[in-house]
């Protein structure tokens, strides 16, 4: 009874531990790799299912598994270290995938924001590199200046296929830094400079949000102020 006792105190501290790394964690996807709306429409919540596993579930399992008071002290160390260095190269590993699926650029073409990844970039041929030239932290709001007026729009991207060029959302040579005065925007958006209703594309989701150009953020409907 006192080993399980032993245990199982040894689970709880490990369990609290645990989920201050994750809130620590969490505030580094929330905040940094997914700001904004981008935490749901861009795979950030998809992320947390990588990590609240590996690091609520893993370690502290593995600590109350192996964990045993009667056990050589020298003995319990080396085991401790050891459920200690598993969980941190898995929280490490799963850190790495969500980093790599994270949002490098949100670029804006007529009337839709288009979700990039570093992994989008390298299918296009793109250097993360190259975005280093425009300013702004990642990830980086830009836009491609388009015509306005839909047909014209429709007529220039057409053009702009047949051509065999890629995408505008990957014409990185005609990438811009979002204005902050609306008046300077080259689309013809609903709302203000607080909260344009755009349309977002990402590989998780699609769906409308407001694109803050003051603070550069994506935010739902109900968050634009």
């Amino acid at each position: 009874m006192q080993q399980l006792n032993g245990r199982f105190m040894a689970f709880f501290i490990h369990m609290l531990i645990s989920i201050g790394l994750l809130a620590l964690l969490l505030a580094v996807v929330r905040w940094a790799w997914f700001p904004g709306a981008l935490f749901d429409i861009a795979g950030g919540v998809q992320g947390l299912r990588i990590l609240i596993p590996v690091d609520l579930v893993l370690g502290p399992l593995i600590t109350l598994v192996v964990f045993n008071k009667a056990k050589p002290k020298s003995e319990l160390i080396r085991d401790m270290s050891i459920v200690a260095a598993v969980q941190a190269v898995a929280l490490i590993a799963g850190m790495f995938v969500v980093h790599s699926v994270r949002p490098v650029a949100l670029v804006h073409v007529f009337d839709t924001v288009y979700v990039l990844k570093t992994r989008d970039l390298d299918n296009s041929g793109i250097e993360l590199k190259e975005l280093d030239r425009l300013p702004g932290r990642y990830p980086k709001f830009l836009y491609v200046n388009v015509p306005s007026e839909a047909y014209d729009f429709a007529l220039a991207y057409s053009k702009n296929m047949l051509s065999g060029s890629v995408p505008f959302e990957y014409r990185v040579d005609l990438y811009e830094p979002l204005p902050e005065d609306l008046s300077l925007f080259p689309s013809k958006l609903g709302g203000d400079a607080r909260c344009l209703k755009v349309d977002v594309e990402s590989d998780y989701s699609s769906g409308q949000a407001c694109l803050n150009l003051i603070e550069k953020k994506l935010v739902g409907f109900g968050d634009s102020k």
